[in-house]
């Protein structure tokens, strides 16, 4: 099992590496690069479309925005998060955005910094302290790679960015309520031995049980946020390293009523469904596309939506053209991935027409649109030879998984609580 665990853990780096640059590629899907582009060459991110409001959704409660895994580091580093030395200057951007928009909430949820380091967290608080100051309710988690900080530590840095309601004396939990809603902020690694699976101890089990019993009966409506999914990826090794392992939190929180869980770590924009809860993870705001959520809260319904991040607006010079040279990169990353798969057994022109599909799957699962796209990936003429070069990688059963189980759009969803 470890074995396998640590091939999942090794495909998100790989994936966090392709996705490191802006994806504009020479590839076409079914021609080599000294034919004419394909009219399917990969776009531009685009917000993902508004969808339109349950007539009886009644007037908007709040406005948040949602992102993780930020990785944020004030130091150069040589890992698989290759744009980590940019992560202040993406930062900037997303404050800068977040600050003309000015929402009631903005919710991280973990991976906030790469390590956990002081300075690391008191520059990142120093960022978004701004956006606490001008109105905003700045939801900050713990994640695997940042919560390597005490008690006194760690409050400090959170009552910088947000009213605390409540706190748990067993974790880094907490609770924000504001406008009817009740933010459910859950530490899901103090309890973990390894920081890969989330978990929660007993204590905090029976302090969130409280809190969900204390929202029903003040009328409030809970919102569930955590690092680490709530819910099955229908695969036991990725269940292993992506999920909370508490086997009946899903049924806890369905039975009090959440409709709405933000999560993030998979590195990944999807929207998972048990029942009657809604699970959005959060794709990484450190990589391509970098994009984050938009969360518009109704007495009666939810609506949400990816954005990409105002980069062009925003960014610096120096950032744009940090991005440019990553964009570079990944183009050689997936080069040499498809490369590796295919070895000898398919000539230059078939590995060429694979590598502009295995693009576009790629562009579609960072983007939460493979449910969009799956039936035109499914015909292209390369498919099958596309699926029969990945079959031995542990690429493989992903793939497969990703294209037979993504049934929903996982960049945008509008959410009945009733």
């Amino acid at each position: 099992m470890k074995k396998r665990k640590n091939n999942f853990k090794w495909i998100k780096a790989a994936v966090t590496l392709i996705l490191a640059g802006l994806f504009v590629l020479f590839f076409t899907e079914c021609g080599s690069k000294n034919e004419p582009p394909a009219e399917d060459l990969l776009p531009e991110t685009v917000p993902a479309p508004e969808l339109a409001f349950p007539e009886d959704a009644g007037e908007q409660q709040l406005y948040c925005l949602v992102t993780s895994d930020l990785h944020f580091t004030t130091r150069e580093v040589s890992s698989v998060y290759s744009l980590g030395k940019h992560t202040p200057a993406l930062l900037d951007v997303f404050v800068s955005e977040a600050a003309g928009l000015a929402p009631d909430v903005v919710i991280m949820c973990g991976d906030n910094t790469n390590s956990g380091r002081t300075e690391d967290s008191e520059a990142l608080v120093r960022a978004l302290a701004p956006l606490h100051e001008a109105g905003s309710e700045v939801i900050l988690l713990t994640g695997n790679h940042d919560c390597a900080f005490g008690k006194e530590e760690f409050w400090g840095y959170v009552n910088q960015l947000c009213g605390v309601s409540e706190r748990d004396p067993a974790s880094f939990s907490y609770t924000v309520r504001l406008n009817g809603y009740r933010f459910l902020a859950m530490d899901d690694n103090s309890a973990s031995p390894d920081g890969e699976s989330g978990a929660f101890g007993e204590k905090t089990l029976e302090w969130l049980r409280g809190q969900l019993a204390g929202a029903e009966e003040q009328g409030e409506r809970a919102v569930f946020i955590s690092h680490h999914s709530i819910m099955t990826a229908g695969n036991e090794d990725l269940d292993t390293y992506y999920r909370i392992n508490v086997p009946e939190l899903a049924g806890m929180l369905e039975e009090y009523g959440v409709r709405l869980a933000f999560t993030g770590h998979r590195h990944s924009q999807e929207i998972l469904q048990h029942g009657t809860i809604h699970e959005i993870i959060s794709g990484p705001l450190m990589a391509a596309p970098h994009t984050y959520g938009e969360l518009r809260l109704f007495k009666r319904a939810a609506s949400y939506r990816t954005v990409p991040l105002a980069i062009d607006r925003y960014g610096s010079r120096r950032l744009k053209e940090a991005l440019a040279r990553e964009e570079a990169e990944s183009e050689e990353n997936l080069s040499a991935i498809v490369e590796a798969v295919c070895g000898k057994r398919y000539p230059r022109a078939k590995k060429e027409q694979i590598a502009g599909l295995f693009a576009r799957f790629m562009r579609a699962y960072s983007e939460g649109t493979i449910a969009d796209q799956r039936d035109a990936i499914a015909e292209s003429p390369c498919y099958e030879e596309f699926l029969e070069a990945f079959a031995e990688s542990n690429y493989g059963p992903w793939i497969r998984y990703m294209m037979e189980n993504a049934a929903e759009p996982g960049n945008r969803a509008v959410i009945r609580f009733d």
